[in-house]
């Protein structure tokens, strides 16, 4: 479970009894959790769904398109990546989180790649040995 994962107990009639943790309007004004609230579907994830289709010139295209520190700039640009991932495909490729997109060279951009389609190809296996 990622970090604003959430555990929500409903009745039959989808009305909130309780929550792990419940969410106040001045929290989230897209999806406040409270008891004795109706229960809502969160929100579909916005912005775009890693693919192991994508060229590395366009992967890096999009990461680079404004330059800023890596690891933020593979969070914004991609949806369901987890900052826990990337630090380790980062540090694998050896690269620090913090490092802008603009002073990485070809080399490290070809590393850090590598670490992504090893990423997405596992993931694929493991969605496969799950079915």
């Amino acid at each position: 479970m990622g970090k604003y994962s959430n555990v929500i107990l409903t009745d039959a009639s989808n009305i909130i009894i309780t929550a792990a943790h419940q969410v106040s309007q001045q929290q989230s004004s897209v999806r406040p959790i409270q008891t004795g609230q109706p229960y809502e579907t969160p929100p579909k994830l916005t912005g775009t769904v890693p693919s192991l289709s994508e060229s590395q010139e366009r992967w890096q295209e999009r990461v680079s398109l404004v330059p800023g520190a890596i690891k933020r700039q593979l969070l914004k640009s991609y949806s369901g990546l987890s900052a826990a991932l990337l630090e380790l495909m980062l540090l694998e490729a050896n690269i620090a989180p913090e490092t802008s997109t603009d002073t990485l060279n070809p080399d490290d951009w070809r590393r850090l790649f590598e670490r992504w389609q090893e990423w997405g190809s596992a993931g694929i296996r493991v969605n496969w040995d799950t079915l």
